[in-house]
Protein backbone atom coordinates (compact mmCIF):
# COMPACT_ATOMS: atom_id res chain seq x y z
CA UNK A 1 0.00 0.00 0.00
CA UNK A 2 1.77 3.25 -0.96
CA UNK A 3 1.87 5.75 1.58
CA UNK A 4 -0.65 9.06 1.00
CA UNK A 5 2.46 10.98 2.37
CA UNK A 6 5.81 11.33 1.16
CA UNK A 7 8.81 13.31 3.38
CA UNK A 8 12.54 14.66 2.67
CA UNK A 9 14.96 16.33 4.40
CA UNK A 10 18.24 18.36 2.67
CA UNK A 11 20.70 18.21 4.42
CA UNK A 12 20.44 14.62 5.50
CA UNK A 13 22.54 15.26 8.39
CA UNK A 14 24.30 18.00 10.51
CA UNK A 15 26.71 18.66 12.92
CA UNK A 16 25.83 22.09 15.66
CA UNK A 17 28.05 23.33 18.18
CA UNK A 18 26.11 24.96 21.23
CA UNK A 19 25.14 28.53 20.79
CA UNK A 20 24.88 27.54 16.82
CA UNK A 21 21.56 26.83 14.73
CA UNK A 22 20.80 24.65 11.94
CA UNK A 23 18.45 25.19 9.33
CA UNK A 24 16.51 22.19 7.08
CA UNK A 25 14.32 22.42 3.96
CA UNK A 26 11.53 19.75 4.39
CA UNK A 27 9.74 18.84 1.23
CA UNK A 28 6.10 17.64 1.69
CA UNK A 29 3.94 15.82 -1.02
CA UNK A 30 0.28 14.65 -1.05
CA UNK A 31 -0.41 11.24 -2.37
CA UNK A 32 -3.24 10.93 -1.29
CA UNK A 33 -6.40 11.50 -3.45
CA UNK A 34 -8.26 14.02 -1.20
CA UNK A 35 -6.94 17.71 -0.08
CA UNK A 36 -4.79 17.52 3.31
CA UNK A 37 -3.41 20.29 5.54
CA UNK A 38 -0.17 19.48 6.89
CA UNK A 39 1.96 20.26 10.18
CA UNK A 40 5.83 19.62 10.33
CA UNK A 41 7.41 19.09 13.72
CA UNK A 42 11.10 18.21 15.20
CA UNK A 43 11.05 15.17 17.94
CA UNK A 44 14.39 14.21 20.51
CA UNK A 45 15.72 17.15 20.40
CA UNK A 46 19.11 17.91 22.69
CA UNK A 47 17.64 19.05 25.79
CA UNK A 48 16.99 22.96 25.64
CA UNK A 49 17.19 22.67 21.78
CA UNK A 50 13.98 24.26 20.49
CA UNK A 51 12.66 23.94 16.36
CA UNK A 52 10.58 26.52 14.46
CA UNK A 53 9.24 25.65 11.03
CA UNK A 54 7.93 28.14 8.60
CA UNK A 55 5.03 27.81 7.35
CA UNK A 56 3.30 25.83 10.35
CA UNK A 57 0.93 24.73 8.52
CA UNK A 58 1.00 23.71 4.47
CA UNK A 59 -2.23 22.85 2.20
CA UNK A 60 -1.98 21.00 -0.05
CA UNK A 61 -4.37 19.32 -3.27
CA UNK A 62 -3.90 15.36 -4.26
CA UNK A 63 -0.25 15.39 -6.03
CA UNK A 64 0.84 18.69 -4.81
CA UNK A 65 4.29 19.35 -3.50
CA UNK A 66 4.97 22.24 -0.54
CA UNK A 67 8.49 23.09 0.63
CA UNK A 68 8.79 23.91 4.42
CA UNK A 69 12.03 25.45 6.23
CA UNK A 70 13.15 23.78 9.77
CA UNK A 71 15.36 26.21 11.99
CA UNK A 72 17.26 24.18 15.47
CA UNK A 73 18.57 26.42 17.57
CA UNK A 74 20.87 24.54 19.98
CA UNK A 75 21.69 26.34 23.69
CA UNK A 76 25.07 27.26 24.98
CA UNK A 77 24.14 28.55 28.89
CA UNK A 78 23.43 25.51 29.90
CA UNK A 79 25.28 24.08 26.82
CA UNK A 80 23.23 20.74 25.72
CA UNK A 81 25.31 17.69 26.42
CA UNK A 82 27.51 16.65 23.50
CA UNK A 83 26.64 13.56 21.51
CA UNK A 84 24.92 12.19 18.45
CA UNK A 85 21.25 12.16 18.01
CA UNK A 86 18.62 10.88 15.86
CA UNK A 87 16.09 13.77 15.27
CA UNK A 88 12.61 12.59 13.68
CA UNK A 89 11.11 15.25 11.52
CA UNK A 90 7.64 14.66 11.59
CA UNK A 91 4.72 15.50 8.93
CA UNK A 92 1.29 14.88 9.76
CA UNK A 93 -2.18 15.66 8.75
CA UNK A 94 -3.71 18.13 11.01
CA UNK A 95 -7.06 16.32 10.93
CA UNK A 96 -6.26 12.70 10.56
CA UNK A 97 -4.33 11.15 13.29
CA UNK A 98 -3.55 7.99 11.04
CA UNK A 99 -2.20 10.11 8.37
CA UNK A 100 1.73 11.06 8.87
CA UNK A 101 5.42 10.14 8.34
CA UNK A 102 8.71 10.51 10.37
CA UNK A 103 11.96 10.91 8.87
CA UNK A 104 15.30 10.01 11.08
CA UNK A 105 17.81 12.93 11.02
CA UNK A 106 21.07 12.61 12.64
CA UNK A 107 22.41 15.53 14.09
CA UNK A 108 26.01 15.45 16.15
CA UNK A 109 26.47 18.27 18.74
CA UNK A 110 30.07 18.77 19.69
CA UNK A 111 31.82 18.72 22.70
CA UNK A 112 32.34 21.88 24.67
CA UNK A 113 34.66 21.77 27.56
CA UNK A 114 34.59 24.45 30.90
CA UNK A 115 35.12 24.38 34.31
CA UNK A 116 35.03 27.12 36.44
CA UNK A 117 36.64 27.42 40.01
CA UNK A 118 35.96 29.47 42.79
CA UNK A 119 37.33 29.91 46.54
CA UNK A 120 35.64 30.89 49.80
CA UNK A 121 37.03 33.18 51.33
CA UNK A 122 39.24 34.96 48.51
CA UNK A 123 41.90 35.92 51.25
CA UNK A 124 42.35 33.99 54.36
CA UNK A 125 44.86 35.12 57.58
CA UNK A 126 46.52 32.79 59.10
CA UNK A 127 49.86 32.02 60.70
CA UNK A 128 51.52 28.91 59.76
CA UNK A 129 48.14 27.32 57.71
CA UNK A 130 44.78 28.73 56.18
CA UNK A 131 41.85 26.78 54.55
CA UNK A 132 39.99 27.80 51.51
CA UNK A 133 36.62 25.84 50.43
CA UNK A 134 37.09 25.33 46.43
CA UNK A 135 34.03 24.93 44.25
CA UNK A 136 34.09 23.50 41.10
CA UNK A 137 31.76 23.60 38.01
CA UNK A 138 31.28 21.72 35.00
CA UNK A 139 29.86 24.77 32.55
CA UNK A 140 30.73 22.41 29.39
CA UNK A 141 28.77 19.75 27.77
CA UNK A 142 30.57 16.64 28.91
CA UNK A 143 31.53 14.70 31.75
CA UNK A 144 35.08 15.05 33.01
CA UNK A 145 37.81 14.07 35.07
CA UNK A 146 39.90 16.77 36.87
CA UNK A 147 43.03 16.81 39.18
CA UNK A 148 43.26 20.25 41.36
CA UNK A 149 46.36 21.48 42.00
CA UNK A 150 47.23 24.75 43.74
CA UNK A 151 50.70 26.75 43.55
CA UNK A 152 52.27 30.28 44.45
CA UNK A 153 55.19 31.82 42.93
CA UNK A 154 57.62 31.31 45.15
CA UNK A 155 57.03 27.38 45.91
CA UNK A 156 57.05 28.14 49.30
CA UNK A 157 53.62 27.34 50.01
CA UNK A 158 52.81 23.22 50.73
CA UNK A 159 49.08 22.95 49.43
CA UNK A 160 46.28 19.47 49.77
CA UNK A 161 43.24 18.81 48.24
CA UNK A 162 40.37 16.71 50.09
CA UNK A 163 39.57 14.68 47.57
CA UNK A 164 42.37 16.06 44.79
CA UNK A 165 39.87 14.20 42.17
CA UNK A 166 36.68 14.89 41.13
CA UNK A 167 33.92 13.78 38.34
CA UNK A 168 31.79 16.18 36.97
CA UNK A 169 28.81 15.48 34.80
CA UNK A 170 27.56 18.19 32.24
CA UNK A 171 25.89 20.85 34.88
CA UNK A 172 27.24 19.52 38.03
CA UNK A 173 29.17 21.20 40.63
CA UNK A 174 31.43 19.79 43.53
CA UNK A 175 33.59 21.26 46.65
CA UNK A 176 36.72 20.27 47.63
CA UNK A 177 39.02 21.51 51.13
CA UNK A 178 42.71 23.25 50.11
CA UNK A 179 44.61 23.43 52.84
CA UNK A 180 48.08 25.37 52.56
CA UNK A 181 51.62 25.50 54.66
CA UNK A 182 54.15 28.04 54.51
CA UNK A 183 56.84 28.72 57.11
CA UNK A 184 56.11 31.99 58.98
CA UNK A 185 57.34 35.06 58.73
CA UNK A 186 59.48 36.88 61.21
CA UNK A 187 58.85 40.47 60.84
CA UNK A 188 56.80 41.19 58.37
CA UNK A 189 53.61 40.56 56.54
CA UNK A 190 53.31 38.04 53.37
CA UNK A 191 50.52 37.89 50.96
CA UNK A 192 50.70 33.96 49.47
CA UNK A 193 49.06 34.21 46.02
CA UNK A 194 47.93 31.07 44.96
CA UNK A 195 46.73 29.65 41.39
CA UNK A 196 44.34 26.77 41.79
CA UNK A 197 44.25 24.73 38.42
CA UNK A 198 41.26 22.09 37.44
CA UNK A 199 43.23 20.05 34.79
CA UNK A 200 41.83 16.78 32.43
CA UNK A 201 44.09 13.85 31.30
CA UNK A 202 45.25 14.31 28.03
CA UNK A 203 43.69 11.54 25.74
CA UNK A 204 46.71 11.50 23.55
CA UNK A 205 48.74 10.77 26.58
CA UNK A 206 50.47 14.26 26.79
CA UNK A 207 50.94 16.76 30.03
CA UNK A 208 47.20 17.41 31.68
CA UNK A 209 45.06 20.13 30.29
CA UNK A 210 43.94 22.65 32.19
CA UNK A 211 39.85 22.84 32.25
CA UNK A 212 39.59 25.87 34.70
CA UNK A 213 41.38 28.06 37.16
CA UNK A 214 40.69 30.15 40.22
CA UNK A 215 43.03 32.47 42.58
CA UNK A 216 43.58 33.11 46.35
CA UNK A 217 45.41 34.99 48.86
CA UNK A 218 47.22 33.38 51.75
CA UNK A 219 47.89 36.75 54.04
CA UNK A 220 50.62 35.41 56.61
CA UNK A 221 50.64 37.48 59.89
CA UNK A 222 54.52 37.50 60.99
CA UNK A 223 55.75 36.20 63.85
CA UNK A 224 56.99 39.51 65.61
CA UNK A 225 54.00 41.28 64.58
CA UNK A 226 54.50 45.06 64.16
CA UNK A 227 50.93 46.09 65.37
CA UNK A 228 52.30 44.77 68.82
CA UNK A 229 54.86 47.79 69.20
CA UNK A 230 51.69 50.28 69.88
CA UNK A 231 50.29 48.06 72.68
CA UNK A 232 54.08 47.88 73.90
CA UNK A 233 54.81 51.46 73.61
CA UNK A 234 51.65 52.17 75.50
CA UNK A 235 52.40 50.44 77.96
CA UNK A 236 56.01 51.35 78.62
CA UNK A 237 54.60 55.07 78.73
CA UNK A 238 52.53 53.92 81.71
CA UNK A 239 54.98 52.13 83.50
CA UNK A 240 57.30 55.73 82.90
CA UNK A 241 54.93 58.05 84.25
CA UNK A 242 54.16 55.01 87.06
CA UNK A 243 57.89 55.20 88.03
CA UNK A 244 57.53 59.27 87.79
CA UNK A 245 55.37 59.28 90.25
CA UNK A 246 56.37 56.46 92.73
CA UNK A 247 59.76 57.64 92.98
CA UNK A 248 59.27 60.63 93.88
CA UNK A 249 56.87 59.69 96.61
CA UNK A 250 59.27 57.41 97.87
CA UNK A 251 61.88 59.99 98.17
CA UNK A 252 59.75 62.54 100.40
CA UNK A 253 58.63 60.17 102.04
CA UNK A 254 62.05 58.94 103.57
CA UNK A 255 63.79 63.20 102.94
CA UNK A 256 64.78 65.06 105.60
CA UNK A 257 61.98 66.70 107.14
CA UNK A 258 63.99 69.88 107.95
CA UNK A 259 64.26 70.65 104.96
CA UNK A 260 61.31 69.31 103.08
CA UNK A 261 60.86 69.89 99.17
CA UNK A 262 58.09 72.10 97.19
CA UNK A 263 56.20 69.49 96.21
CA UNK A 264 55.86 67.62 98.94
CA UNK A 265 54.70 70.83 100.23
CA UNK A 266 52.07 70.73 98.40
CA UNK A 267 50.98 67.24 97.31
CA UNK A 268 52.13 67.31 93.63
CA UNK A 269 55.74 65.86 92.79
CA UNK A 270 57.84 67.38 90.46
CA UNK A 271 58.79 65.85 87.22
CA UNK A 272 60.40 66.93 84.16
CA UNK A 273 58.09 65.62 81.46
CA UNK A 274 54.98 65.32 82.39
CA UNK A 275 52.81 67.02 85.64
CA UNK A 276 50.79 64.47 87.23
CA UNK A 277 47.79 64.05 89.80
CA UNK A 278 48.74 61.87 92.62
CA UNK A 279 44.83 61.31 93.12
CA UNK A 280 44.32 59.82 89.93
CA UNK A 281 47.64 58.23 89.27
CA UNK A 282 47.11 58.34 85.77
CA UNK A 283 49.01 60.76 83.53
CA UNK A 284 47.54 63.57 81.98
CA UNK A 285 49.50 63.96 78.81
CA UNK A 286 51.18 61.16 76.08
CA UNK A 287 53.25 61.35 73.45
CA UNK A 288 51.68 62.09 70.69
CA UNK A 289 52.95 59.55 68.13
CA UNK A 290 50.92 56.58 70.64
CA UNK A 291 47.33 56.32 70.78
CA UNK A 292 44.98 57.16 73.37
CA UNK A 293 46.01 54.92 76.41
CA UNK A 294 43.99 52.38 77.41
CA UNK A 295 43.82 53.44 80.83
CA UNK A 296 41.70 56.16 80.00
CA UNK A 297 38.07 55.81 80.85
CA UNK A 298 36.31 54.20 77.84
CA UNK A 299 33.45 55.70 76.75
CA UNK A 300 34.12 59.25 78.88
CA UNK A 301 33.74 62.25 77.29
CA UNK A 302 36.81 62.22 75.83
CA UNK A 303 38.61 58.94 76.68
CA UNK A 304 39.59 55.96 73.97
CA UNK A 305 36.57 54.17 72.35
CA UNK A 306 37.40 50.58 71.27
CA UNK A 307 34.72 49.22 69.10
CA UNK A 308 34.48 45.62 68.55
CA UNK A 309 32.63 45.85 64.71
CA UNK A 310 31.97 42.30 64.94
CA UNK A 311 30.09 42.68 68.13
CA UNK A 312 27.67 45.60 69.05
CA UNK A 313 26.86 46.37 72.47
CA UNK A 314 29.76 43.40 73.03
CA UNK A 315 27.42 41.06 71.40
CA UNK A 316 29.12 38.20 69.09
CA UNK A 317 27.03 39.07 66.20
CA UNK A 318 26.68 37.18 62.64
CA UNK A 319 24.51 38.68 59.61
CA UNK A 320 23.05 41.95 58.64
CA UNK A 321 22.74 44.33 61.40
CA UNK A 322 20.53 46.81 62.36
CA UNK A 323 21.22 50.18 61.54
CA UNK A 324 21.73 51.24 65.13
CA UNK A 325 23.56 48.55 66.31
CA UNK A 326 26.77 50.87 67.55
CA UNK A 327 24.76 54.05 68.55
CA UNK A 328 24.97 52.90 71.76
CA UNK A 329 28.84 52.97 71.23
CA UNK A 330 28.81 56.41 69.51
CA UNK A 331 28.76 55.27 65.28
CA UNK A 332 26.57 54.80 62.67
CA UNK A 333 28.31 51.96 60.16
CA UNK A 334 26.51 51.64 56.79
CA UNK A 335 27.11 50.83 52.88
CA UNK A 336 27.41 54.02 51.07
CA UNK A 337 26.91 53.25 47.47
CA UNK A 338 26.94 56.88 46.75
CA UNK A 339 30.49 57.49 47.46
CA UNK A 340 32.06 55.74 44.92
CA UNK A 341 31.22 53.33 41.58
CA UNK A 342 29.50 49.84 41.89
CA UNK A 343 28.43 47.07 40.44
CA UNK A 344 24.89 46.75 38.62
CA UNK A 345 21.93 45.86 41.59
CA UNK A 346 24.39 47.36 44.35
CA UNK A 347 22.74 50.87 44.04
CA UNK A 348 20.36 50.64 47.05
CA UNK A 349 22.99 48.54 49.25
CA UNK A 350 22.82 50.75 52.78
CA UNK A 351 23.34 47.77 54.89
CA UNK A 352 26.22 46.13 56.76
CA UNK A 353 26.98 42.74 58.11
CA UNK A 354 28.82 40.62 60.05
CA UNK A 355 30.44 37.88 58.04
CA UNK A 356 33.45 34.79 58.22
CA UNK A 357 36.29 35.84 56.00
CA UNK A 358 39.19 33.56 56.41
CA UNK A 359 37.41 31.69 59.69
CA UNK A 360 37.37 35.33 60.91
CA UNK A 361 34.38 37.44 61.65
CA UNK A 362 34.32 40.63 59.78
CA UNK A 363 31.95 43.46 59.33
CA UNK A 364 31.01 44.57 55.22
CA UNK A 365 28.54 46.41 53.47
CA UNK A 366 26.19 44.21 52.26
CA UNK A 367 22.56 44.31 50.80
CA UNK A 368 19.87 43.37 53.37
CA UNK A 369 18.51 40.87 51.86
CA UNK A 370 21.88 38.77 50.62
CA UNK A 371 25.02 39.33 52.84
CA UNK A 372 27.26 38.01 50.24
CA UNK A 373 26.34 40.45 47.87
CA UNK A 374 27.85 44.31 47.52
CA UNK A 375 30.58 43.13 50.13
CA UNK A 376 32.62 46.15 47.63
CA UNK A 377 30.38 48.86 48.50
CA UNK A 378 32.21 52.09 50.35
CA UNK A 379 31.37 51.61 53.96
CA UNK A 380 30.36 55.10 56.39
CA UNK A 381 31.43 55.22 59.76
CA UNK A 382 29.85 58.41 60.92
CA UNK A 383 30.56 60.05 64.61
CA UNK A 384 27.04 60.34 66.11
CA UNK A 385 27.81 61.97 69.89
CA UNK A 386 30.45 64.35 67.77
CA UNK A 387 33.45 64.79 65.45
CA UNK A 388 36.26 62.80 66.60
CA UNK A 389 39.77 63.77 67.00
CA UNK A 390 41.69 60.66 66.36
CA UNK A 391 40.85 57.54 65.36
CA UNK A 392 42.21 54.04 63.97
CA UNK A 393 40.73 51.50 61.56
CA UNK A 394 41.43 48.20 61.82
CA UNK A 395 41.20 45.97 58.71
CA UNK A 396 40.46 42.27 57.94
CA UNK A 397 43.63 42.35 55.54
CA UNK A 398 46.01 45.60 56.07
CA UNK A 399 46.83 47.38 53.09
CA UNK A 400 43.24 46.57 51.38
CA UNK A 401 41.53 49.47 52.15
CA UNK A 402 41.85 53.39 51.72
CA UNK A 403 40.35 55.75 54.32
CA UNK A 404 38.53 59.37 53.19
CA UNK A 405 38.29 61.72 56.46
CA UNK A 406 35.63 63.93 56.28
CA UNK A 407 35.64 66.63 58.48
CA UNK A 408 33.06 68.64 59.99
CA UNK A 409 34.22 71.69 58.09
CA UNK A 410 33.76 69.78 55.08
CA UNK A 411 37.71 69.69 54.56
CA UNK A 412 38.71 66.25 53.17
CA UNK A 413 41.81 64.24 53.24
CA UNK A 414 42.75 60.29 52.13
CA UNK A 415 44.87 58.39 54.55
CA UNK A 416 45.99 54.81 53.09
CA UNK A 417 47.35 53.61 56.22
CA UNK A 418 43.59 53.96 58.42
CA UNK A 419 44.58 56.02 60.90
CA UNK A 420 44.09 59.69 61.43
CA UNK A 421 46.03 61.46 64.68
CA UNK A 422 46.26 64.64 65.96
CA UNK A 423 48.98 65.69 63.26
CA UNK A 424 46.99 64.56 60.33
CA UNK A 425 43.94 65.54 60.87
CA UNK A 426 43.58 68.49 58.82
CA UNK A 427 40.41 70.03 60.71
CA UNK A 428 39.20 70.38 64.45
CA UNK A 429 36.94 67.33 64.06
CA UNK A 430 36.50 64.38 61.93
CA UNK A 431 32.71 64.41 60.96
CA UNK A 432 32.83 60.49 59.21
CA UNK A 433 35.04 58.42 57.48
CA UNK A 434 34.45 56.34 53.99
CA UNK A 435 36.30 52.92 53.37
CA UNK A 436 36.60 51.69 50.16
CA UNK A 437 38.67 49.04 48.51
CA UNK A 438 42.14 49.44 46.95
CA UNK A 439 41.24 47.17 44.10
CA UNK A 440 37.96 47.35 43.16
CA UNK A 441 35.96 44.26 43.50
CA UNK A 442 37.34 43.40 46.88
CA UNK A 443 35.49 43.47 50.40
CA UNK A 444 35.69 46.28 52.15
CA UNK A 445 36.16 44.18 55.36
CA UNK A 446 37.18 45.49 59.30
CA UNK A 447 37.23 44.05 62.70
CA UNK A 448 37.18 46.97 64.84
CA UNK A 449 37.63 51.13 64.97
CA UNK A 450 39.16 53.36 67.97
CA UNK A 451 38.93 56.66 68.27
CA UNK A 452 38.51 59.55 70.35
CA UNK A 453 36.12 62.92 70.99
CA UNK A 454 38.30 66.35 71.10
CA UNK A 455 38.65 67.41 74.69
Amino acid sequence: MALPLRVTVTPDHATVAPGDALTFEISVRNASDIVEHYTVGVLGLPDGASAHTEPDLVKLRPGETAGLTVRITVPDRPPAPAGRYVLGVLAKSKYRDDVSHCVELPVEVTVVKGITVTTAPEIALGGVSATFMVDIANVGNSMLQLRLTATDPERRVSTRFEPDTVQLVPGARTQSLLTVRAPVPWNQEKNQRLTIEAAAADPGGGSPVVMGQGHAAFVQEPRIAAKLTRPLGVAAAVLLTAAAIAIPALINERGDDEKPSTGAATGTPATSSASVSPSSGEPSTVPEVLPPPPGEATGSATGLRPVDLTAPGGLAATGVLDPEAFRSEGLLAGAEPGAGAVAAGCGEARSVAVVDIGGLPALVPSKRENVSACNDVPMKLDFVPGPASWLAVSPVVPGALTMQVVCKDGTEGVNPNLIATADQVPCDGIDYVLLRPVTAGNPVAVRRIDYTLPS
